[in-house]
């Protein structure tokens, strides 16, 4: 990849499935290569810059949740809002036995 790209989920060791930037909102951004290619340098979330392996894996972009289904998620009923939604409107609860 070429330097000043942005990257998430990006791997620490080869096949380590990625470790570093893989918050929602988070990215590295690729720093530079050695001449040889067997290097990379990256630069974390945190500022810190990082040596990994050039064989390492990434994906491109920044990972993110869509804001529209954090609003949604808050709305869920909890548990006893149903009973206490029927109490307040006077509704007759049917015991189960």
């Amino acid at each position: 990849m070429p330097e000043g790209t942005i990257v998430s989920n990006c791997e620490g060791k080869l096949g380590d499935r990625g470790s570093f930037a893989r918050a929602s909102g988070t990215s590295a951004v690729i720093i530079g290569h050695s001449d040889d290619g067997r290097k990379t340098r990256v630069r974390l979330p945190s500022g810190t810059r990082k040596t990994v392996q050039g064989t390492c894996r990434a994906m491109v972009g920044v990972c993110a949740v869509d804001r529209e289904q954090i609003s949604h998620s808050s709305r869920l009923p909890t548990p006893g809002s149903r009973q206490k939604e029927r109490e307040s409107t006077g509704q007759e609860l049917e015991v189960l036995q």
